[in-house]
């Protein structure tokens, strides 16, 4: 389903380590950056009281401020208002 989809992605960016590069893109050695990311999820079903694109997508970002207001590095999938 889309939410062990998104935390597989989730958890494999915050388990790579991205090299450090100076503007001219060369790369400054031992150094890293550790990249963490947030993802809201609504999911769209036959019975749905969503009927656009924008309620949908509406759902999603609701339950992406979700995410980060509590903690962040988190997937957070839709319940409802």
């Amino acid at each position: 389903n889309a939410f062990q989809i998104i935390e597989r992605l989730r958890k494999n960016i915050e388990e790579t380590k991205f090299e450090k590069t100076e503007k001219t893109e060369k790369i400054m050695g031992n150094k890293f950056l550790k990249l963490t990311m947030s993802f809201g999820i609504s999911t769209l079903i036959r019975d749905s009281d969503i009927k656009t694109a924008t309620e949908w997508i509406s759902k999603a970002d609701k339950a992406l401020y979700e995410a980060k207001q509590s903690g962040k590095n988190r997937t957070i999938v839709f319940k409802g208002e």
